[in-house]
């Protein structure tokens, strides 16, 4: 039966791991569409038709981005729950504590990004002269760049709420 809750949950954790890359990219598209077309689109080869469907390829990205870490961190959730076999009520409600904090810390990216957009001269942007909106571009980074550090401290504050509460 731990098995099967281990499997159920590592599918779980990267299902919502794509979800979130998804709908966190169609946000970072609503703040800068600049973003994707002068930076993203190129690194994930969507140059030539990425423009077509800019919204379904923002969303695809979502999907790529967070697939190695939706992956690392299922497999993080898979051994937990091998290991410890903690009560399905506390795993719940630290993946709920692991999206929330994901969330939160990479909406102070998007503060950070208002107030640093400076920092955009030191990512070596062969284009930068081109962005039309630098602090909506700076924002939009910033929140993505957030985002992964919300995912690394969103599982140590995910598994130290079920490490504590494994045995109730």
């Amino acid at each position: 039966m731990r098995i099967l809750k281990a499997i159920g949950v590592l599918f779980i954790v990267i299902l919502l791991g794509f979800v979130y890359g998804i709908f966190h990219n169609q946000i970072s598209y609503s703040i800068s569409s600049e973003v994707f077309t002068q930076l993203f689109f190129d690194q994930f080869g969507f140059v030539e038709y990425g423009t077509d469907t800019p919204r379904l390829t923002a969303g695809i990205i979502g999907v790529w981005s967070t697939l190695y870490l939706s992956l690392i961190l299922g497999f993080l959730y898979f051994l937990l729950i091998l290991i410890f076999n903690p009560n399905w009520k506390f795993i719940k409600k630290g993946i709920i504590i692991h999206l929330f904090s994901a969330f939160v810390i990479s909406i102070l990216g998007l503060i950070y990004g208002y107030f640093n957009v400076i920092s955009l001269k030191f990512m070596k942007l062969d284009n930068f002269h081109q962005i039309k909106e630098p602090t909506e571009f700076s924002m939009a980074i910033w929140m993505h760049n957030f985002s992964y550090y919300g995912g690394i401290i969103g599982l140590i504050l995910a598994f130290a709420y079920i490490l504590k509460n494994r045995n109730n």
